[in-house]
Parts: structure tokens; sequence; C-alpha cells
């Protein structure tokens, strides 16, 4: 049970790192690890997408209100 509680503090605390960088605390006093760039990249990737997505909902719902 013990080893569990462990485990999952050290992946929440790995988590919590990444999380930090990709949100542009990218510094050696904040632990930074080349090993995270490429997770980094992907949490990144991922708020660009989503907002490509938002803008082109909104775009299609306006075009879409032209034309009716």
């Amino acid at each position: 049970m013990h080893l569990t509680i462990g485990i999952w503090r050290i992946c929440m605390a790995k988590i919590w790192t990444v999380w930090k960088h990709a949100l542009g605390s990218f510094d050696e006093e904040d632990g930074y690890d080349a090993q995270n760039e490429n997770r980094i990249s992907i949490i990144r990737t991922f708020i660009v997408l989503s907002n490509l997505i938002c803008v082109y909902l909104i775009m299609i719902n306006i075009v879409r209100s032209w034309l009716i």
C-alpha cells in the first residue's frame, strides 16, 4: 500500500514538472530536464490544436448563420 502511494507521488511530481514547463516555466531552478522536451511539445501541440479547432468551429457557425 505504501509503495503504491510513493509511486503515485513520484508520478504526480513528474507530471507537475512537465506541466509547469509546458506552461512556460522552463528554468534550471524549476528542475529543467532535457528528457521532458517531447512531453512539453505534446502538451503545447494539444493546446494549439484545441484552440484551432475552437476557432474553426466559431468560423463555421458564423458562416452558417450568414447562409441561413
